[in-house]
Order: C-alpha cells, then structure tokens, then sequence
C-alpha cells in the first residue's frame, strides 16, 4: 500500500518546494520527450491560392508580431516567443485545434471574439 504524502517522513520534510521541483522536473521531461520526425509547418506543403496564403501570413504575424502588427503589440516579444514553433509544436502553447472553441461568446467582455 503506498503512503500518502503526509506519511513519508523524508518528503515531508522536504515539504511542497521539493514536490513542486520534483513536478516541474516530470513535466519539463515530458515535453522534451516527444519527439517528430517531420517539421510542424512546411510552407511547400501549402495549398496555392488564397487559402495558402491566409495560412503563409497568419504564420508571418505569429513569428514577427511586432514588426507587422506595431500598434497592437505592447510588448517586446512575438506571438513565437511563448508558442513554439509558432504555435504547432504539442506541450508548446500549440494553437492545433483551437478552431473548435471559437467563436465564442466572452462573457467579461460581453462580445463575441474569434
């Protein structure tokens, strides 16, 4: 039977700081782990025609968010900075399936945000 957290004297003295790093530690090898074989995006992989192009520039505004979009940028990082690999990369802040959640209703800002 395992003991519970409490019941284990040496990480109890080692108390939440320990855990936590212990946690953080798992999850940071977590996302290493995983591994592709194939890049994320690969722009010769993109249909020609409009399509294409929205996806080619939606890629462009995430990589270089302050050089396209000055005005709307307050501060000195990227989109790319927090999402890597713009967004594509799993564990990385991936923007992969947020299609599905949007739009929807925001409640706070009491509209609609796409």
């Amino acid at each position: 039977m395992a003991l519970h957290f409490a019941q284990r004297p040496a990480l109890r003295r080692a108390g939440p700081r320990f855990s936590l790093a212990i946690s953080m530690c798992g999850l940071v090898l977590a996302a290493c782990s995983h591994a592709t074989s194939q890049p994320a995006y690969d722009a010769s992989t993109l249909p020609a025609g409009a399509f294409g192009a929205e996806v080619r520039y939606g890629r462009e505004l995430v990589m270089n968010t302050r050089a396209l979009l000055p005005h709307d940028v307050r501060s000195r990082m990227d989109c790319a900075t927090c999402h890597i690999d713009g967004g594509t990369q799993a564990h990385g802040l991936s923007f992969i399936g947020t299609y599905a959640a949007f739009p929807q209703w925001n409640a706070r800002a009491h509209r609609i945000i796409a």
